[in-house]
């Protein structure tokens, strides 16, 4: 056999090339570099996964994984971790914390598949030669040593791509939704790289669809690893663009479980039922908050205790800022105003004076924040 004319090179195969030379920058980067955290290890993984994959693609594409033949389809059973890690690299990423040892349960499909495909990778290489034929030289290949080697008894590889992409869809779907809910409790840094990543992931499977109902067999999987290759690039963008991505102020900052804001507080339990009850008691019987010059020093001699005492119950059992709360509090006066028969002719402006704001940009931010509208739609839906 002639090995040489199954050599094919263009710009294509460039790109994968260098697409996996970045990537083994960004899986040193992710994994070894400054203690990364768990979540960054995980996206390491992830990285590492894809980059496996297209160094398949790209010998296959190539030609050249004639010269290692027992590599065809050593990289499939590795399409059954991508949907795990993405998810879990978002979950790590949201609650740092230990990572559940019933977590690996999720890579079990990858497992099972591995082990379905052991007698394949125990096949001489005219039955592998045969199978990177089907795949990329569909007219070479030999069907019928296609039929007599029974190698998939239980039809998966031959439904695989289906499999996977189920697989992945299911768990991009989890991502995003926990990105939906969670991404408030990131830096900026880090949210920044989850979203990236996971609407990168997104627009790949969405490529991999259309590829692999477009094209027979695998002959459109270059296109895939290409894709790929730029979104390695991009994403090293990212991070030259983003310095304190892998700054110590940045995600990869060891992440160490804070010490309890207020785990040297002798503030018992009864003494803080107190001072909430006082201070609920203050709001129903005067407009503090109605005061532009109101502050926490200032009120926590109205209810007679320390401010550091009325800051920390403002911060366990409301689960706010001292700013925040009394934003919510003008904010909820504001509203009441706006309902009011009273007020109905009565400039926005002038309402966010009485509720205590002396600027009309901090009260129009304040409320849009609380309520998703501004004063002007809380008017109109009124």
């Amino acid at each position: 056999m002639n090995k040489e004319q199954f050599l094919h090179q263009d710009l294509f195969a460039v790109v994968m090339l260098f697409g996996i030379i970045q990537s083994v920058l960004l899986i040193y980067l992710f994994t070894f570099k400054n203690k990364a955290p768990f979540f960054l290890k995980l996206l390491g993984l992830l990285v590492l996964s894809l980059t496996l994959i297209t160094v398949e693609i790209f010998l296959s594409y190539s030609g050249y994984i004639v010269y290692a033949i027992h590599l065809v389809d050593f990289s499939e059973p590795l399409n059954f971790v991508l949907g795990p890690l993405i998810y879990f690299f978002v979950f790590c990423a949201c609650y740092p914390k230990p990572f559940n040892k019933k977590y690996y349960l999720h890579f079990i499909p990858f497992v099972l598949y591995l082990a379905y495909c052991v007698p394949f990778y125990l096949q001489p290489e005219s039955v592998k030669l045969d199978a990177f034929l089907s795949a990329y030289q569909p007219v070479l290949a030999n069907p019928e040593l296609e039929e007599t080697s029974n190698l998939d008894p239980l039809f998966l590889k031959r439904f695989v791509n289906e499999l996977c992409l189920m697989h992945i869809s299911i768990y991009l779907a989890l991502s995003l939704w926990l990105l939906k809910l969670e991404t408030k409790s990131l830096n900026q840094y880090t949210k920044k790289l989850v979203r990236a990543v996971v609407w990168g992931m997104s627009a790949l499977l969405i490529l991999t669809l259309l590829v692999k109902f477009s094209f027979r067999a695998d002959l459109g999987d270059y296109i895939i690893a290409v894709s790929f290759a730029v979104s390695a690039f991009a994403l090293n963008g990212i991070l030259l663009q983003s310095s304190q991505l892998l700054s110590e102020k940045g995600i990869v900052a060891e992440q160490k479980v804070p010490e309890p804001k207020y785990s040297k507080s002798g503030l018992s339990e009864a003494q803080k039922d107190e001072i909430l009850h006082q201070l609920n008691g203050l709001i129903g019987k005067e407009k503090f908050y109605a005061d532009p010059n109101i502050s926490l020093q200032g009120l926590a001699a109205r209810i007679h205790t320390h401010p550091n005492y009325l800051s920390q119950v403002i911060n366990e059992r409301l689960g706010k800022s001292f700013f925040d709360f009394i934003a919510q509090l003008r904010v909820e006066e504001a509203i009441r105003l706006l309902k009011s028969s009273s007020h109905q002719n009565t400039p926005i402006e002038v309402i966010a004076e009485e509720v205590g704001y002396s600027s009309k940009s901090a009260f129009y931010n304040a409320f849009k924040k609380i309520t998703g509208k501004t004063p002007a739609q809380q008017r109109s839906s009124l």
